[in-house]
């Protein structure tokens, strides 16, 4: 590895200069076998830490390699980029400031925004500049980050020839229920991969992925700002590329800091989502069945440790949101789901269920109002929380005493109704006055 500049200095430059500066070290720094970036935005308790980590991880399993080790932060406001000097070694690191990274470059305007897209973009554009074989994503507001990380997401890229690696981490039954309950399923449906908890933070792609997201216009929208890892898993996905996915260990959640906004995270991902489908409909309705993908690393139990969730609380969301969203609900769902919305709403706690096919067909159908435009898209989605919180109770009393092969038993069983679903969803979707509410 040739000996990287003063990180500390990089980091006061500004501008052109720092551009400058960045150029003539790139020119040292080109055919790297590996790039792992570290994109953070305000990660300042914890970017010393996952810097650690990959250090370690590049010194254990890629001693004879070229790898750069790429911190580049999206703009943060709280000390993360002197934390990150101070936690480096710098003779294999290299920190890039964000705003040096222009989105076009034949005009040279700086547009990027602040937030983890646009860090993201800057490695990815980095790994371009340096020809990189591989590029590795672990981010910097990761916990229980380990060495092993490393080398789990970048040996099928370097050596197996794949595009994408997925992380797969262990995390308890109840965590990551929109992923189990609306992302798995119609990843499998839109693009035939039995992938699970796609869109995760972690994540490994080749030289031609880089290039491919690239050529994108999306990096300075929201959708790629808020919920940047699952729209990369979606070029992945869409664009024929091999994919696979990589055991990683325990998924040890945040619990510090505000609670996120439950209706600001499905708008997003699925606003993501659903964008993908009304610009490719001719990809996904073709596609008949899924098919699973490979899984490297060393397998594990999911985690048994104890997990709090107000069920209560989430059965009382719903009732609120059938009672006050009636308009808009009625304007996306026909009127049999209708009608099941308020048996569940007249169900005592205790026998709370949504039936797999009556949540399969209700995602269907916002997906389409969502391409309608009926109703404002930020609106309708966020008319889906309710519904969403009103699933999640249901299916957590279902699996509340299960074991894990019982839980997968359960969540595949979810997978294969949204896949029988979609000869409905390809119907409203080619023809919705046939269905109209």
């Amino acid at each position: 590895m040739p000996e990287t500049p003063d990180v500390k200095d990089s980091v006061e430059q500004t501008g052109h200069e720092a551009e400058g500066e960045l150029e003539r070290n790139l020119e040292r720094l080109s055919g790297a076998d590996l790039v792992l970036g570290i994109p953070s935005y305000n990660n300042a308790a914890t970017i010393a830490t996952v810097i650690a980590a990959a250090q370690a991880g590049v010194a254990r399993y890629f001693p004879d390699s070229r790898v750069v080790i790429v911190h580049a932060d999206g703009g943060s406001s709280d000390g993360t980029a002197e934390c990150a000097v101070e936690a480096a070694d710098r003779e294999k690191f290299l920190q890039v400031p964000f705003r040096i990274y222009p989105v076009d470059k034949h005009s040279g305007e700086h547009t990027l925004m602040p937030g983890k897209a646009s860090a993201q973009q800057a490695i990815f554009q980095l790994a371009s500049k340096l020809g990189a074989k591989a590029s590795v994503v672990v981010n910097g507001w990761a916990r229980g980050v380990t060495p092993e990380w490393v080398e789990q997401l970048a040996r099928p890229v370097l050596e197996q020839g794949f595009d994408f690696v997925a992380p797969y981490y262990r995390r308890h039954k109840f965590d990551g229920a929109i992923g189990k309950g609306i992302l798995d399923p119609m990843v499998r449906v839109l693009f035939g991969r039995r992938i699970r908890q796609a869109g995760s933070a972690e994540f490994a792609a080749s030289a031609r992925l880089v290039e491919r997201c690239l050529l994108k216009k999306e990096w300075t929208t929201d959708i790629s700002s808020i919920s940047a890892d699952f729209w990369l898993s979606i070029q992945a996905l869409s664009g024929g590329f091999r994919v696979c996915q990589a055991y990683l260990g325990p998924k040890v959640e945040d619990a510090e800091g505000p609670l996120p906004d439950l209706s600001a995270i499905l708008s997003h991902l699925l606003g993501c989502l659903f964008s993908d489908m009304v610009v490719n409909p001719a990809y996904w309705q073709k596609l008949r069945g899924s098919e699973p993908v490979p899984v490297f690393g060393p397998p594990f139990e999911s985690a048994t440790e104890p997990a709090s969730v107000n069920i209560l609380r989430m059965i009382e969301s719903y009732r609120l949101g059938h009672r006050d969203l009636q308009g808009i609900w009625g304007m996306v769902l026909p009127p049999a789901t209708m009608l099941e919305l308020k048996k569940l709403a007249m169900r005592p706690d205790e026998a709370f269920r949504i039936e797999d096919e009556v949540w399969a067909r209700t995602v269907s159908d916002f997906s389409l109002a969502y391409r309608l435009r009926n109703i404002g898209r930020d609106h309708l989605l966020r008319a889906l929380t309710p519904l969403y919180l009103g699933w999640a109770a249901s299916f957590i009393l279902q699996i509340e005493d299960a074991g894990p092969e019982a839980v997968e038993r359960r969540v595949e069983k979810l997978c294969l109704a949204y896949e029988a679903q979609k000869p409905y969803l390809i119907s409203r979707w080619r023809w919705p006055d046939r269905f109209n509410p």
